[in-house]
């Protein structure tokens, strides 16, 4: 599929509304502060699909993430799941966004079909919005293995009140799980394949992991058809705004992970991986309207994903004691002139084959 079309946004569909989040799994370099995986291990399975539960612990042990101190600053994905996307907003637009998260995390755990003594694994868990519901639900006989290619989102997952099961955390990249052939009896994400460049193998590996008869449930933004005040005309604030919009954007999509894709790819890239069963549920919501006050805000002090700064952020950069001026004059236009909002996500659920 094409990207960049005009008026789309590398957004990760934290703003107000919808509530997807990054899990952290890259689609640019790998922070400094993150080694990948060795090749996943080789581990005989027995009948029902899962090699033996002692296995699996020492496993799980010798690559999970501790909750040790760091030192020194938080890496860009933690910064962001911990603080930048809900810089600049106000407590009713983030109790919005924290109701907006909890529903599609009960769509994607549901979709999922968890149950007690369950062993699940949470693709790109960031802070562990998905893990640590799925803990309430596979209970003490089950366990919940958090996977991320960030140390400290992982770090402050585990830090954060849990049920009884458990939980362990792993840094891995969703391309090379440090995995046996089919050990999970569920696989769940959120948000994440919007990092990643390769799509097609992400999802073979998944397949690899996942028990026969077992099942996938993610929530993905279609950020190709997504838009925020579009169609509207800011001749007025040029060249500024070009300027800006220009350092705002740069480097924000590497290798079009976000905006490449559409949903009938991700159907036909989990039913190439060799998935029986692969259903998609899309949803569009368009709106046409003057920018409310707050949402405007949020689109001027928010940072949209992990590889942006916010607008504000880049004006400051680009037009130094000039930023204000333009700031003020752009709000002004967004609250005031009428503009197109657009915001498409897919939940896509699929299942291995019994056999």
């Amino acid at each position: 599929m094409t990207a960049n079309r005009e008026g789309c946004f590398p957004f990760a569909v934290e703003a107000p509304g919808w509530g997807g989040s990054s899990g952290g799994l890259a689609a640019g370099p790998t922070p400094a502060a993150v080694s990948l995986p060795a090749p996943p291990v080789s581990i005989s399975c027995d009948r029902a699909g899962r090699e033996p539960e002692v296995t699996w612990t020492r496993l799980v042990d010798a690559r999970r993430i501790r909750q040790s101190a760091r030192v020194g600053a938080r890496d860009r994905w933690a910064d962001w799941l911990v603080e930048g996307r809900e810089r600049g907003l106000d407590q009713r637009q983030i109790r919005r966004m924290g109701t907006a998260l909890r529903r599609v995390r009960d769509r994607v755990l549901g979709g999922g079909r968890l149950r007690q003594g369950m062993r699940v694994v949470d693709v790109g868990a960031g802070t562990g919005l998905l893990a640590l519901d799925a803990c309430r639900r596979v209970g003490a006989s089950g366990s919940v293995l958090a996977v991320d290619i960030s140390h400290d989102a992982l770090t402050s997952c585990l830090q954060l009140p849990r049920p009884a099961a458990a939980l362990n955390a792993v840094v891995a990249d969703a391309r090379a799980l440090p995995l046996p052939d089919r050990c999970v009896d569920a696989l769940v994400m959120r948000s994440v394949l919007i990092y990643v460049v390769d799509k097609a193998r992400a999802a073979g590996e998944l397949h690899r992991v996942l028990r026969p008869g077992g099942r996938l449930s993610i929530f993905e933004p279609i950020n190709s058809q997504y838009q925020w005040f579009a169609g509207l005309d800011l001749s007025d604030l040029e060249p500024d705004r070009s300027r800006v919009v220009d350092r705002w954007h740069a480097g924000a999509d590497p290798g079009e992970a976000m905006l490449g894709f559409d949903e009938r790819d991700l159907v036909a890239h989990f039913a190439d991986a060799g998935f029986d069963s692969v259903e998609l549920t899309y949803e569009v919501a368009r709106r046409r309207a003057a920018g409310r006050r707050a949402d405007v805000a949020a689109y001027l002090t928010i940072r949209p994903n992990p590889n942006m700064t916010s607008y504000e952020e880049a004006a400051r950069e680009v037009l130094g004691d000039d930023a204000d001026e333009h700031l003020i004059a752009l709000a002004t236009a967004l609250s005031e002139r009428p503009s197109t909002s657009v915001q498409a996500v897919a939940f896509l659920r699929a299942r291995r084959a019994r056999r």
